[in-house]
């Protein structure tokens, strides 16, 4: 029934749609992500799949379209899941190894039950970097995914919900759902040039999802466009999505709430990044938008602070997960990732107290100062690295630490964010920007970003036309 139509290019919404209009079936399109799963030469992308589910799923969906009665506007729509999430009969690995002997799931996690019920088909478990601890997205168990935007050399594919951001890119799944605790969705979005959507502790429930650092652990959502995550949300929080003629009059007012851009955190990031945000600041501000350019020290106190005494994350981590790095079974685990949790064993009382309070302070101080507008900055500091670039300890170490020096700070203020992709680099890798707001205002920042995103892609298409231009002459 799809002929010739490549259904692995169109949106989540879209496909929702043809379904609704009978142009395609539930059943064959889950079928055909099933076969370009199975076809796909990166087995590192899943570690496991539901393909007995997923069909049994799509039968379910394609018999309520011919009643006339969807579940929602992504009812049929194929999703991929982190392995972190409990989906009943599989074993939750967190990319480790050692878990593999653990008993499968009785039940699905509330939000794989929530989105189910909305309709959506569970295609399988996503790689990850082990325990959701490392921005790179390496495992040196389960396989690493190749970035799907490297075109040279092969690329790391950004951490730690690699697989999710790889099955979206290379089109293995319309929709992949991951977490966030210092980036891990927004990192492998920009790199693989895809969008990823960072919501705030809370937003949805955690049970049934495995733990890295509970205050900061949030859950998010990988995707082709920014409606795609907005349809998204509204079937994880029961919120009644917007109709077009209402989103895109949101849209058209959203350019009344200031872009404030962090000048004295920017040098922390490449040129080329810089020069991608600046294109982007130049288009926004044509099309209506108050780009506001301040010091925010704050940020650069929670970077510094960081790095003097470690992370609520890895204080958290150790916590969690001492039994597992001081085990018997610790030869399992990824040294750099064991030897990072092992690092909040060595924090003090004295320093954990320092970062929380520091982190309460600052939220409350720095989204006092730019309400009610947004924060805009680069995702990553720079495009994925190569393989080769992190091959030895301390190159991975640095590199990973600086992938996350923009992401981590919206962690600690609370903040949700939106990755977008915007512009390309060296050797055409995707760069990426991340606009953000105080926890709460996920359905704000959506109307943002889907108005954002499309100047995001006329800032690219200007910069590849002045290269081209460039190139000429």
């Amino acid at each position: 029934m799809h002929g010739d139509l490549a259904l692995h290019k169109c949106s989540a919404v879209e496909l929702g749609r043809r379904m609704r209009e009978g142009e395609i079936d539930a059943q064959e399109l889950t079928e055909y992500f099933i076969e370009r799963v199975m076809a796909c030469a990166d087995r590192a992308i899943f570690i496991s799949t539901t393909f007995e589910r997923a069909r049994c799923e799509a039968g379910e969906s394609a018999r309520r379209y011919a009643a006339g009665a969807p579940a929602g506007p992504l009812d049929g729509v194929p999703v991929a899941w982190k392995d972190v999430f409990d989906v009943a009969g599989t074993v939750t690995t967190a990319g480790t190894p050692i878990f593999l002997k653990h008993m499968p799931a009785a039940r699905d996690a509330p939000i794989v039950r929530r989105l189910s019920q909305a309709g959506m088909v569970i295609l399988g478990k996503t790689n990850l970097s082990q325990f959701a601890n490392s921005a790179l997205g390496l495992n040196p168990y389960f396989g690493t995914p190749v970035s799907a935007a490297a075109s040279g050399q092969p690329r790391v594919p950004g951490g730690s919900s690699s697989g999710s951001a790889v099955a979206v890119a290379r089109g293995l799944a319309p929709l992949a759902i991951g977490t966030d605790t210092g980036g891990s969705i927004r990192t492998p979005a920009a790199f693989n040039g895809v969008v990823g959507f960072k919501t705030s502790v809370g937003r949805y429930p955690l049970a049934g999802v495995f733990p890295l650092a509970r205050s900061l652990d949030t859950i998010g959502f990988i995707a082709r466009c920014v409606e795609d995550c907005s349809a998204l949300d509204a079937a994880a929080t029961g919120i009644a999505p917007e109709t077009a003629a209402g989103a895109a009059a949101i849209s058209d007012q959203a350019s009344r709430y200031p872009l404030y851009v962090p000048e004295n955190i920017l040098a922390w990031a490449d040129d080329e990044v810089r020069e991608s945000l600046a294109a982007l600041r130049s288009m926004l501000v044509d099309a209506g938008y108050r780009v506001v350019g301040m010091e925010i020290p704050q940020l650069e106190t929670i970077h510094r602070v960081m790095k003097e005494r470690g992370g609520i994350s890895l204080a958290e981590a150790y916590w969690e997960h001492r039994r597992w790095v001081e085990s018997d079974d610790a030869h399992w685990i990824d040294p750099f990732v064991r030897g990072r949790i092992l690092g909040g064993k060595r924090m003090s009382a004295c320093d954990l107290l320092a970062l929380q309070r520091l982190k309460a302070d600052c939220t409350q101080s720095v989204w006092s100062r730019v309400a009610p507008g947004a924060l805009m900055m680069p995702t990553v500091p720079h495009v994925a690295p190569t393989f080769a670039q992190v091959s030895d300890a301390t190159g991975f170490a640095d590199i990973n630490e600086r992938t996350t020096c923009f992401t981590v700070l919206i962690n600690m203020l609370n903040g949700c964010s939106l990755s977008l992709p915007c512009g390309s680099g060296r050797d055409g890798m995707p760069m990426a920007v991340s606009i953000s707001l105080p926890a709460g205002d996920e359905r704000r920042l959506l109307q943002l970003g889907t108005h954002i995103a499309g100047l995001c892609e006329r800032a690219a298409s200007r910069k590849n036309t002045v290269k081209m231009t460039n190139a000429l002459h």
